[in-house]
């Protein structure tokens, strides 16, 4: 819980108050005007209102994301129209900022392919939520639970939510709460920045508001562990924080009007954030990207389609998609009527799924054509059977598919102390049998112990 308060020195401080899972700021006195930043606004490319999650989501296949979301007391104004673009460029700020910190990671913003719409955070699926409730009914003590408890039932079990409350909560100068789960989602994955707090405001600046948001956003993707960070707050009324730097962006208490780009993702990486000890790091939380994106392309040749596990391709012609540095992903290959995979080309080869791990930008083909015949070898006994063109070599049962009307030439071979017995087809005890494939076709070649 981060609050601006009176701290005996000039201008006024935000400050973290009290211990547990739940984390708010909250000032004690007045807050002075927050500072405006140079952040460039950035027009949101959605229209209308929904409280539901839009699908298919950008890119990205992954159940860990963020939803951001406009709520508003029942009878209250509902400003969304002017506050949407604002949300935006704010969520955008915290992105530019996120990744100067780190280059190797993003939020994951759960995004929407609106129309018309250049893919990026003006994608962003922005909810509106209309609370059950007026805005007074969440300016008590319980407030931040009450509207964690509506919003709760509408998130996936993986999804967190960054919520931009159009009311306060009983303190007025309480500015955001959130709870403190590094691996949860739904219920434990709620953030709350109130936006009529006596805090101030400049939604949409990327200065004070956004820096409100991000922290209390990383408090709920695990930042800070009470045990572990070796410059943790040793009051346990500041617990889930650091206090080793004022520029820290979990440091309890900054000075009033200080911008996002003034904030520092853990001062020397040694406490919450890229740092070489045991307890939770942030920069693990699968609500984080791992920069950066690489380009898969998907092309299909022929009668078939490409589908992919985690779920991010469909693909009946040539696709592209953006997944993160990393990613695995598995692709499989359906034929249609009449046809079959006659093999990949590219990043993968032969004719089962593809595999891929995208340490850069992959390229795959997936060639499918009419069903060849199969030629299906049983061997009785001790010995080999090959084929030439090649495909066929076995003791066992093998199978091959072969151009319609090839000439297969089958090779047998007994093992020591054993011999031919005889062939299924025409080819007596000949050592070798052509045959033309026309249809599919099974040959049995049965050896038996010398000299019996």
């Amino acid at each position: 819980m981060l609050s601006l308060a009176s701290a005996g020195e000039a201008g006024t401080r935000w400050s973290d108050a009290g211990p547990g899972s739940a984390v708010a700021l909250r000032a004690s006195g007045p807050a002075s005007s927050p500072q405006a930043s140079a952040q460039a606004p950035i027009a949101w490319c959605g229209s209308g209102e929904t409280p539901e999650n839009r699908l298919p989501q950008v890119a990205l296949p992954s159940a860990s994301t963020i939803r951001v979301i406009y709520a508003v007391p029942a009878g209250a104004p509902d400003r969304f129209g002017e506050a949407a673009n604002a949300i935006t460029s704010d969520v955008a700020a915290i992105d530019q900022w996120w990744q100067l910190q780190d280059p190797t990671r993003e939020p994951r913003w759960d995004l929407y392919p609106f129309p018309g719409c250049t893919v990026g955070l003006a994608d962003l699926d922005l909810g509106v939520v209309h609370l059950g409730h007026d805005a007074a009914f969440y300016a008590v003590s319980s407030g931040y639970e009450r509207v964690v408890d509506e919003l709760a039932p509408s998130l996936g079990v993986a999804e967190k939510a960054l919520v931009f409350f159009d009311g306060a909560f009983a303190d007025p100068l309480i500015c955001g709460t959130s709870e403190q789960a590094p691996r949860n989602g739904g219920a434990y994955g709620v953030s709350v920045v109130t936006l009529r707090s006596e805090c101030g405001s400049d939604l949409g600046a990327g200065g004070y508001t956004a820096r409100v948001a991000v922290h209390e956003l990383v408090h709920n993707l695990g930042a800070t562990p009470v045990v572990g960070p070796p410059n943790r707050c040793v009051d346990p009324r500041l617990a889930g924080h650091v206090c080793d730097s004022e520029s820290d962006l979990m440091y309890p208490y900054a000075f009033a009007g200080m911008r996002l780009g003034d904030a520092v993702l853990d001062i020397d990486h040694d406490d919450y954030y890229e740092h070489s000890g045991q307890w939770w790091d942030v920069q693990d939380s699968p609500w984080l990207v791992h920069l950066p994106l690489r380009t898969l392309t998907v092309n299909v040749s022929g009668p078939g389609s490409v589908s992919s596990a985690p779920e991010a391709i469909e693909c009946v012609a040539t696709c592209t998609v953006s997944l993160e540095t990393d990613y695995p992903i598995r692709l499989v290959a359906a034929a249609g009527p009449g046809a079959e995979l006659y093999g990949w080309r590219g990043a993968c080869s032969g004719e089962t799924a593809c595999a891929l791990t995208m340490t850069g930008d992959l390229s795959v083909e997936a060639v499918f054509g009419p069903r060849r015949p199969r030629l299906t070898v049983r061997v009785v006994g001790r010995g080999t059977v090959t084929s030439v063109p090649g495909g066929i070599h076995c003791p066992g049962r093998c199978v091959a598919p072969y151009p319609r009307n090839a000439s297969v030439k089958l090779r047998q071979r007994p093992a020591a102390g054993w011999k031919l017995e005889r062939w299924s087809g025409g080819c007596a005890r000949k050592p070798s049998c052509t045959l033309a494939l026309a249809a599919d076709r099974s040959e049995t070649v049965t050896f038996k112990r010398a000299g019996k």
